[in-house]
């Protein structure tokens, strides 16, 4: 992984959403383990904004967000 790449996970893991108390980021790591990125489930239950695929972070993320929007009330 380049270092640009690198970057751009960090301030999607730091920018993300999530609160603090859910974040791992402690020797090198990038981490989150609210559940809610495990829609409708995943194994393990943690988001690794270092490990994990661009795919699979799109996915948990996207997730995330249709489900944000599902939940809307209608306008």
């Amino acid at each position: 992984m380049d270092k640009n790449e690198l970057l751009l996970r960090r301030l999607l893991w730091e920018h993300h959403g999530c609160e603090s108390q859910f974040l791992y980021g402690d020797d090198g790591e990038l981490q989150c383990s609210n559940p809610k990125h495990c829609f409708p489930h995943c194994f393990p239950p943690v988001t690794d904004f270092k490990r994990d695929s661009i795919q699979l972070l799109e996915w948990k993320l996207g997730n995330e967000i249709l489900k944000r929007i599902m939940l809307r009330p209608d306008k």
